[in-house]
């Protein structure tokens, strides 16, 4: 079952919630705020579904935003 789950997703445009979360590797809840952020969610009656170009999308822009480390300030900061 799982195979075809992995098949389906590789195809599909718009997936469900389960199907989100196999794809992120994550829960249901952080599958549906990721979805929500990345403005994946779609709902059509009582269905969700998201649009997986669009996470995909959001998270390549959360790779590639820089971080900044612990201990290291902006120009503006005053000690």
């Amino acid at each position: 079952m799982r195979n075809t789950r992995t098949k389906h997703i590789e195809n599909a445009r718009y997936i469900d919630t389960v199907e989100l979360c196999d794809y992120l590797s994550c829960g249901t809840n952080t599958a549906r705020k990721i979805g929500k952020e990345a403005g994946a969610f779609i709902k059509l009656g009582r269905r969700t579904v998201f649009d997986i170009r669009a996470v995909d999308a959001y998270m390549e822009k959360l790779k590639k935003t820089p971080k900044v480390e612990k201990g290291t300030y902006g120009e503006n900061h005053r000690i």
